[in-house]
């Protein structure tokens, strides 16, 4: 085996070599490759036919005009020979042949990172070989041991587009991967341990022999815990207990900073979005406090008895409080307040028992509630108007979260709308619908599934270009499997006789009824 230091000082002569290659040319040719379904990356970028190809597409994306083109022609023709020769390089070479995540490397790994000093072209080639590992399989290794490099080297990571990457051998120990696009990821033996995932997609993934270590064990309360939250960066997380206190923990070093201990049990404790305030509950007061000079800013009333939960808007501009009126008059309320003034905005009353958990969506326009009668309800910021009421649990709601794309289920009997009031608006309503699953709200095209267990009626009605009526009278069971750029998928069974009819009165609109 070479030496550490002719390793080191190999392979960072061959990542220097993309200091000449433009950032912009990397998704040009990600894109392309999936395009054309290319798993032989070294060889299609061989091919002048190809090159070509590939500058064509550039120069259209670019829009040049013909007395530029011959400059941009030889500017990707170079950016692409010079990929071609360090993918050929990096190919053969140890870092796409061992597990550059072992301890034994790890000096190795720290020397490499003080050589390319945060230079932006080499991170970014990097990032192009973890994206390589979804077109060719022989680049697995060098794209695993890049998004490791990547890591250690605490480069953001961030919503990034990581689409089917296939990563094995390695350790992603702490990655913020918050907000990426993991969808079809194929993750084998791969160490996850303190991965932010938070707000992730992750369709379709296939992750096996993971490995989860327990990174540290946060002992500080002494009695049970009631709630804990992430910081936005995940590098610190917030708990508050039945024993009075609330702690301040550095995950990764398993530091805890304890508050002064209160005078009663703390129920709720959250951070405002961006990390510079500290709201926690006790009794029917909120307190809001700056954390790091350990100052209170406010104190808030509720008209509460007993503040259970409480959540920052997505700006941070609102908090939201809930929890239930033990006597007197009145019911159990939501309340918005106006952080910076801390005067209250809103009163959103309707649950006949205690609310336990009140959350924003991600845009901030909807509140959902969940209480101890068992219902769920859907709040309009704005307005403060009920937009739905989700009914069916069996038992108490005691946690509430939105995923980034809505993922709501229903059980038992109930109603479900979802309205947008804007271009391709849609409204689905069931009546005596038994089990509803809403999958997947994305890029504003719905995928659903429906099913009736009694005679029933579904209308979905758009009042504008692209309608879509589906009429469903008499029958069995009904599934609506995708709609998706608009087309409609959908596969109806029939336990009676019945007739189909599908009739387009103008473009795009379909109508299926059955009788």
């Amino acid at each position: 085996m070479k030496s550490e230091k002719f390793q080191v000082e190999d392979l960072f002569s061959i990542f220097a070599l993309s200091k000449k290659v433009d950032e912009i040319v990397y998704p040009i040719l990600i894109k392309i490759s999936q395009r054309e379904k290319i798993q032989d990356c070294l060889e299609i970028l061989s091919q002048v036919q190809n090159q070509k190809h590939f500058e064509q597409v550039i120069f259209q994306v670019e829009n040049s005009s013909q007395s530029s083109n011959y400059s941009l022609l030889n500017f990707v023709k170079n950016n692409i020979l010079t990929i071609t020769d360090i993918l050929k390089k990096i190919m053969d070479h140890e870092f796409n042949e061992q597990n550059y995540s072992l301890d034994e490397l790890q000096e190795i790994i720290q020397d490499l990172i003080t050589k390319i000093s945060w230079d932006k072209r080499i991170i970014e080639f990097l990032k192009f070989l973890v994206r390589l590992t979804a077109l060719d399989e022989r680049f697995i290794y060098c794209g695993s041991n890049s998004v490791h490099l990547l890591v250690q080297m605490q480069v953001d990571l961030k919503e990034q587009s990581f689409e089917n990457i296939r990563i094995r051998n390695t350790s992603l120990l702490g990655a913020n991967l918050m907000r990426c696009d993991l969808s079809g990821s194929e993750f084998n033996n791969v160490i996850i341990s303190g991965m932010n995932l938070n707000q992730a997609k992750l369709f379709n993934c296939k992750w096996r022999n993971l490995k989860i270590n327990e990174l540290n064990n946060l002992n500080g309360h002494s009695e049970s815990v009631n709630q804990v939250a992430f910081s936005s960066d995940g590098k610190s997380l917030v708990s508050c207990s039945n024993d009075n206190s609330i702690c301040l923990w550095d995950i990764r070093r398993a530091k805890v900073q304890c508050l002064n201990r209160k005078k009663n049990q703390v129920q709720s404790v959250c951070f405002s979005p961006n990390y510079a305030i500290l709201v926690y509950c006790i009794g029917c007061f909120i307190y809001i406090w700056n954390y790091k000079r350990e100052k209170q800013i406010s104190k808030l009333h509720s008209k509460t008895d007993f503040v259970k939960s409480i959540c920052f808007s997505p700006d941070g501009a609102t908090l939201a409080s809930a929890g239930i009126r033990l006597c007197g008059v009145g019911g159990n309320y939501i309340h918005l307040w106006n952080v910076k003034t801390g005067q209250q905005q809103a009163e959103l009353g309707g649950h006949s028992q205690c609310i336990m958990s009140v959350c924003f969506s991600p845009d901030g326009n909807t509140i959902a509630s969940g209480s101890q009668d068992y219902s769920i309800y859907l709040w309009d910021v704005k307005t403060g108007q009920q937009k739905a009421n989700l009914g069916g649990h069996s038992n108490f709601i005691n946690q509430l979260s939105f995923s980034p794309d809505v993922m709501i289920s229903l059980f038992d009997y109930g109603m479900l709308r979802q309205d947008n009031n804007s271009n391709n608006q849609k409204v689905i309503i069931k009546v005596n619908s038994q089990f509803v699953f809403l999958l997947m709200v994305l890029h504003q095209h719905l995928v659903i599934m429906i099913s009736l267990s009694v005679y029933g009626m579904l209308r979905q009605d758009y009042n504008k270009q692209n309608q879509m009526v589906i009429l469903i009278q008499l029958i069995q069971s009904v599934s609506l499997l995708m709609v998706l750029h608009q087309h409609l998928v959908v596969w109806i069974s029939l336990s009676v006789y019945g007739m189909l009819r599908q009739d387009n009165k103008k473009p795009n609109q379909m109508v299926i009824a059955v009788i």
